[in-house]
């Protein structure tokens, strides 16, 4: 019997420990926070249950990042995410993970002091400065699937990879972030636990997850739905826009199915033959054929030093896609979950 899961052997830990603090007599969090040792700065992003500040450490004036939680505005799958996320942190340390450095509960909101990256997204790099040149988008994605290799071997799964939840420090490294979807995904004496729900961010999700069974489930390996999510991360930055357009659903599932995709026109001439087959083997329907993150790592186009030329790569076994439009790379903020 195949484990999914709905089965409670696949949910992450959320029973995490924390330091827990009350204010008292009209003390603020502030004092509470100054004596942890950091700072609260600036404001530098806000969402519907978050709030992100540029944080001082006062030890030796080194910049942070504190992501500011609302718990008692969270629903209860939203606080299981931001459980998730907090157990992933502190099981994970890769030089292209976002590095925790410490989290503790004021009131009824949780702290959560992290790796600052000064250059923002990847998806705002890509919107701003338009495509990425072939040389540095085979560094990024070098060290993004590196950082998902990693996290694969450990046995979990991202679940919603995309170009936003990529950070670029100050010296232009890529940094993997926000884990709240993912979830440990095989365990040795229960081989993979697949998966049944649809989460994730659209325009980055796999067939297999868009398109249910024939009798009305689902039922997905999520780390070989990770590499669809790679292939349309490296599509995207070197095309600034998107394989397969989101807003057909039922169109969109189609041309998954048959390939029917290309690179855009502007661009086609622009890439090697070798990033050109690596996207294609990304992004193959089938997941049982798909490229393995041991198939990508061992790839020519990730095999060159990123200041060598490219060399002459044989064509002749990549498969040939279809036509079909593709679309200026939009915001990323909307994420499915069901």
């Amino acid at each position: 019997m195949k484990e999914t899961d709905d089965k409670d052997s696949s949910k992450i830990p959320i029973n995490l420990q924390t330091d827990i603090y009350q204010t008292k007599d009209g003390e603020k969090p502030d004092s509470i926070i100054a004596r942890r040792g950091y700072r609260l700065k600036d404001k530098i992003g806000a969402g519907a249950f978050a709030t992100v500040f540029k944080t001082i450490r006062l030890t030796d004036d080194f910049v942070v990042a504190c992501k500011v939680i609302e718990v008692k505005r969270k629903r209860k799958e939203r606080l299981t995410d931001l459980k998730n996320e907090l157990f992933v942190l502190e099981k994970v340390e890769h030089p292209n993970i976002v590095k925790l450095f410490e989290h503790f509960v004021i009131d009824d909101k949780v702290y959560i002091f992290m790796e600052f990256a000064a250059s923002g997204t990847l998806s705002e790099y890509v919107r701003k400065k338009g495509p990425v040149k072939e040389k540095r988008a085979r560094r990024w994605f070098r060290e993004i699937a590196s950082a998902m290799h990693h996290l694969h071997r450990l046995n979990i799964s991202h679940r919603d990879l995309k170009l936003g939840n990529i950070l670029l420090d100050n010296e232009k490294k890529a940094k993997v972030t926000d884990f709240g979807l993912s979830r440990i995904s095989y365990r040795p004496t229960k081989g993979v636990l697949y998966c049944t729900s649809c989460c994730g961010t659209e325009p980055y999700m796999a067939p297999e997850i868009l398109k249910k069974r024939s009798d009305g489930t689902r039922l997905y390996d999520p780390m070989i739905a990770d590499i669809w999510a790679l292939g349309v991360c490296l599509y995207a930055m070197v095309n600034k826009a998107y394989p397969f357009n989101p807003e057909d659903k039922e169109l969109m599932i189609s041309n998954q199915l048959h390939r029917k995709w290309k690179f855009v026109r502007r661009q086609k001439n622009k890439l090697s033959n070798e990033v050109k087959d690596l996207v294609r083997h990304m992004l193959e329907p089938n997941p049982r054929k798909r490229i393995t993150m041991l198939g990508i790592m061992g790839h020519p186009w990730l095999k060159h030093d990123e200041h060598a030329d490219a060399v002459a790569f044989d064509s002749s076994k990549q498969t040939s896609p279809n036509t079909v439009s593709t679309i200026r790379l939009p915001g990323e903020s909307t994420k499915s979950r069901k």
